[in-house]
């Protein structure tokens, strides 16, 4: 595998440096601190971290993603130019959204990165991943709400562009609550950089992020036209993201974006587009919301109270009632996909590798095999977690224990 990364291996690490703020319990001035360092440079913290927001804080050694990442990434001259920002979860003292833009004055480019669901975020689970309700969708683009979060509804309207719910309480937080520590939300701020000519500004996001960052790219296009970038040059690297709307909003955006190879390109990586979204075909998260029944799921009908004890699915037929019982919301909001019309963007399936090296809660390097033909609950949830997160590097020609947890646990 190569040493420099190319573009797209480059947007996907930043793409994943934008979750490294999640597990971590503080007030909102913690939370921004914590990211800052595990962006850039790293060193001792000490605090709560993990799933337990009552746990005894502990000393940590944060690793700084530029400083040990940096001489890695294309231009090797990458800063953080704007944030890192970061929404607190509205009832828990955990990030709910979080980004920042990222800049390399060699390459001409400017990231903006948005983070993936943070699982212990209540706002980030409940609201943004699972909000696509028909009652809940919102007119496109999204009418920011500085005070409330959470935008105005409008009801299920398959006759012009919608968003999910979810999706445009995402695109609220991340224009009308997000603010540097100038003061200046994301527009402002791209508004206000110096732009030669063939500046390249793009959006990039991992799962929840696949479906928000490109949602930002469009719902901001007007304005950053108006302020000097060329259309062409405002681009989407998406990875794993469900469907953020609906079939309206998505041929709009697929006008808007046309597909563009992503130079330059390494050998060994698969993602050679800009202005997709890839996912995996083991990955659940992209298949939410519209093709769901069929697909992964492949042997439970909606609604279906009696319940088998098995269920086929991409990653092996699961063995245990706990199994079935745990997709059966998943197959509720697949309904709802099918009624608010939901539909993909330009997408690019792929099929993950195994085995996945991966680090572990220890910060330890371990290696998950392919999962077994009959599988149970609890490996089933870890298979997912490796198609969902191990895999796209894979397919990216990058070694998932490149990219270093972002902390230790100091003795």
């Amino acid at each position: 595998m190569t040493h420099i990364f190319d573009l797209s291996q480059t947007l996907l690490a930043w793409s994943f440096a934008a979750g490294r703020a999640g597990n971590v319990w503080g007030n909102q001035a913690t939370l921004t601190q914590f990211f800052e360092k595990a962006l850039t440079d790293g060193g001792p913290w000490s605090g709560v971290y993990g799933a337990d927001e009552h746990a005894p804080a502990a000393n940590y050694m944060v690793d700084g993603f530029l400083s040990s990442m940096g001489d890695m990434l294309l231009g090797q001259d990458w800063r953080i130019t704007w944030g890192p920002c970061v929404f607190k979860d509205l009832l828990e003292n955990c990030l709910a959204n979080g980004m920042f833009v990222a800049h390399s004055p060699s390459q001409n480019i400017y990231v903006v990165a948005v983070s993936a669901t943070n699982f212990i975020s209540l706002l980030a689970t409940a609201e943004e991943d699972f909000d696509n309700r028909p009652e809940n969708m919102v007119n496109f683009p999204v009418r920011l709400d500085g005070f409330n979060p959470i935008p105005h509804r409008d009801g299920n309207n398959p006759s012009r562009p919608q968003l999910t719910g979810g999706t445009a309480t995402g695109i609220n937080i991340l224009c009308a609550h997000m603010r540097d520590a100038r003061r200046h939300d994301l527009i402002t701020y791209l508004k206000s950089v110096e732009k030669p000519a063939g500046t390249k500004l793009i959006f990039a996001g991992h799962s929840l992020a696949g479906a928000l960052a490109p949602s930002l790219a469009l719902q901001l296009l007007d304005q950053l036209e108006g302020a000097g970038w060329s259309q062409a040059d405002i681009q989407v690297f998406a990875t794993a993201g469900p469907q953020p709307g609906n079939k309206q909003f998505s041929d709009l955006w697929i006008e808007k974006f046309a597909s563009a190879m992503a130079r330059p390109l390494n050998n060994e990586n698969s993602f050679r587009q800009l202005n997709n979204v890839y996912w995996n075909i083991f990955d659940f998260v992209p298949y939410a919301w519209t093709n769901l029944h069929g697909t992964e799921y492949s042997d439970w009908t909606p609604y279906d109270r009696n319940l088998p004890e098995r269920m086929a699915t991409k990653l092996g037929l699961c063995i245990d009632q706990a199994c079935v019982e745990a997709h059966r919301l998943y197959e509720e909001h697949q309904a709802f996909g099918v009624e608010c019309r939901l539909s993909k963007l330009r997408d690019f399936p792929f099929v993950g590798k195994w085995p996945v090296p991966y680090w572990d809660e220890h910060g330890q390097a371990q290696s998950y095999p392919q999962p077994p033909a009959s599988i149970t609950y609890a490996q089933m949830q870890q298979a997912k977690g490796m198609a969902h997160m191990g895999q796209y590097l894979l397919h990216a020609g990058i070694d998932p224990l490149t990219i270093p947890p972002a902390v230790r646990l100091i003795a």
